[in-house]
């Protein structure tokens, strides 16, 4: 019965990639407005508080294997999250010592992602917009012959 969903799921929350410049602006002015007005965060984790101080960016949203993804419109996201893939035998020391993947060893001959950077705006906390983020990277993963994924709370 959940294949029959699915489909379903998938096309009532579609999940584009960000590729123009108004895509990715509008996902760092949505983690602004979800860290600071929401939150209230003063200290958020980030490279960059951009222009005109509303906009959120790290340095890990332009790197050729990261994928920043987003649900509604071009101009006003409402949820957005980050993939980052690390081949095999090419993981950042940064990232192993993240996940602390020294303890690990054979992790380095694994093809990794790393979700981060996931959020929803407040007034569309409801429904099935998680599950279809999940059902999304689930898919992605699947695709991109990933073997180990990790979630990235900052």
């Amino acid at each position: 019965m959940f294949n029959l969903l699915i489909p379903y799921i998938q096309k009532k929350h579609s999940i584009k990639e960000a590729i123009t410049t108004l895509e990715k602006e509008s996902i760092y002015r949505l983690r602004y407005e979800i860290y600071r007005r929401e939150l209230n965060k003063k200290n958020v984790d980030c490279d960059k508080v951009g222009r005109d101080s509303d906009f959120i960016v790290d340095d890990e949203d332009e790197l050729d294997n990261s994928y920043l993804f987003y649900l509604g419109d071009e101009r006003r996201p409402f949820a957005t999250f980050r993939l980052t893939i690390y081949d095999s035998g090419n993981i950042p020391k940064t990232i192993k010592e993240r996940y602390s993947l020294g303890n690990f060893p054979e992790v380095s001959d694994f093809r990794i992602v790393e979700m981060s950077r996931g959020m929803i705006s407040q007034n569309s906390r409801k429904g099935q917009i998680m599950l279809s983020m999940a059902i999304f990277v689930y898919l992605f993963c699947v695709r991109k012959k990933i073997e180990i994924g990790f979630l990235y709370c900052a």
